[in-house]
């Protein structure tokens, strides 16, 4: 059987409500090899796996591009074990890229854009109590939350070229956090949307220099006052990266 490492591991944080000093983001920004991690066999059903949470004692997931519209249900612990598939059955899987939780609901990005051409960017979004975990194959339907950048105003072809590409979204104080895959300057912007059926802009919050194409985030709780962010992505040398502070 084929087979894929999934690699997991606490990512580094700092606030979300600023962006830290470039020369920091420089300094504390590290390769991949510099952690420890624990990796995980996948089975062929998830060899292009993209989007990735938690729940309980058991990952939820999906494949990229391509795929089919579904998340699957599989074991934190080896051997991984495909236990449950969720159909979103008014979705297509044009580029699923992250997911992101809340209390009450799930978030799933489709909004790769590696050719800077899309203008169908979207989340869709479903309660968490919808989830069957005892039935093996279930279909559900979300909401859908479209939206577009407000400063993009080229959408010609421009493969692995451009600055609009996305892959990485967390949900914070009732709103999706969302930052860009920057091929160009391997810089990421911050933008938000409002958890709201229809089509959107995405407000621009801030932009960092962090040196590296952001591909995926991750965001703790410190206490009711404070939480903090993560990123990993990598160069387009190759090298992964993930960004301490």
């Amino acid at each position: 059987m084929m087979a894929k490492n999934l690699i997991y591991t606490i990512l580094g944080l700092f606030l979300i409500t600023s962006c830290q000093p470039t020369y920091l983001l420089k300094e504390q920004s590290k390769k991949l090899s510099d952690y420890t991690y624990v990796s995980h066999d996948l089975p062929e059903k998830l060899m292009e796996i993209s989007g990735l949470e938690k729940i309980d004692n058991d990952f939820y997931g999906f494949n990229d591009s391509g795929g089919e519209p579904e998340i699957y249900r599989f074991p934190v612990k080896n051997p991984v074990k495909i236990n449950q598939t969720i159909r979103i059955s008014n979705a297509l899987n044009v580029d699923w890229e992250e997911m992101a939780m809340s209390d009450s609901h799930i978030f799933v990005g489709d909004f790769g854009n590696n050719l800077g051409m899309r203008k169908d960017l979207k989340v869709y979004a479903f309660p968490r109590k919808k989830l069957l975990p005892n039935v093996i194959h279930q279909e559900i339907t979300a909401d859908t939350i479209a939206f577009f950048y407000p400063e993009q105003t080229d959408y010609s072809k421009q493969i692995y070229s451009h600055d609009y590409d996305m892959e990485s979204m967390v949900y914070f104080q009732d709103k999706l956090h969302l930052f860009t895959k920057e091929w160009k300057t391997n810089r990421t912007r911050h933008y938000t949307l409002d958890i709201v059926n229809g089509k959107q802009p995405a407000w621009l919050v801030e932009e960092c220099d962090v040196h590296f194409m952001v591909t995926g985030a991750d965001i703790f709780k410190l206490n009711d006052t404070y939480s903090r962010l993560g990123f990993v992505g990598y160069t387009q040398d190759g090298e992964v990266y993930m960004m301490l502070t």
